[in-house]
């Protein structure tokens, strides 16, 4: 039996300039092991959502936090009961995650900016590479929505690894870039909780900074992937 590896991409931010609402860049790699089902896990998601009325196919956690786009209409009580049933699933699911972070003040212009993630993706994938060579085949599943960044994974995975398979893919259809969603959201907070910037909203969402690193922060960094 083939051994495959799926590698799910997400980000969080503006590829480009420094803005003040966004000085940073965040880039989440997921992976999972395709030999671990998680169909009994996604059939459990879904039944706990049924009785929800949001709109709870795609689950994107960033405008569910701050009541934007098609939940500003709702209640934090039926958010948060959104959130926390797609984090226990995030909890329940065999997944790893490795996230890049970079600053883009430090940063001069684009060249910089691929350089320095296309180097830090790389190194990371360099330390790890016996655990990558396991599989025999790895696909990445992106829903290209920065050019700059496809082009960045699809030239590290080919240059450094073999039998690559790039599959473009929809939120929607994929509880796992969900996740990818979901832990970049959680990476940007902790960098906001550490600095005691947290918005009004993601404040009143979490109640308080000990809320937030307590019950999910602290969690879901056991996930982390761990050097091989």
């Amino acid at each position: 039996m083939m051994k495959e590896l799926s590698v799910f991409v997400d980000e969080s931010g503006d590829y480009g300039n420094y803005l003040i609402h966004s000085p940073y860049y965040i880039v989440i790699l997921i992976f999972h092991d395709q030999s671990v089902s998680i169909t009994e896990n996604i059939a459990a998601l879904d039944q706990a959502l049924k009785y929800i009325t949001l709109p709870v196919k795609k689950i994107h956690v960033g405008p569910l936090i701050r009541r934007e786009d098609e939940y500003r209409y709702y209640t934090r009580d039926l958010r948060i009961k959104v959130f926390r049933r797609m984090f226990a699933f995030a909890q329940k699911v065999p997944f790893t995650f490795q996230t890049f972070v970079l600053e883009k003040k430090t940063l001069e212009d684009r060249i910089a900016w691929n350089t320095k993630l296309t180097k830090a993706i790389g190194a990371f994938i360099k330390e790890n590479i016996q655990y990558f060579l396991e599989f025999d085949v790895i696909k990445v599943y992106y829903d290209k929505g920065q050019h700059d960044l496809t082009v960045v994974i699809l030239t590290i995975f080919n240059t450094l690894l073999n039998k690559i398979e790039f599959k473009p893919a929809k939120h929607i259809n994929y509880r796992l870039l969900q996740i990818a969603d979901l832990v970049c959201t959680l990476q940007l907070l902790s960098i906001k909780a550490a600095a005691k910037t947290l918005s009004a909203s993601e404040l009143s969402f979490f109640e308080s900074y000990r809320v937030l690193k307590k019950n999910y922060l602290k969690i879901i960094e056991k996930k982390r992937f761990k050097r091989k």
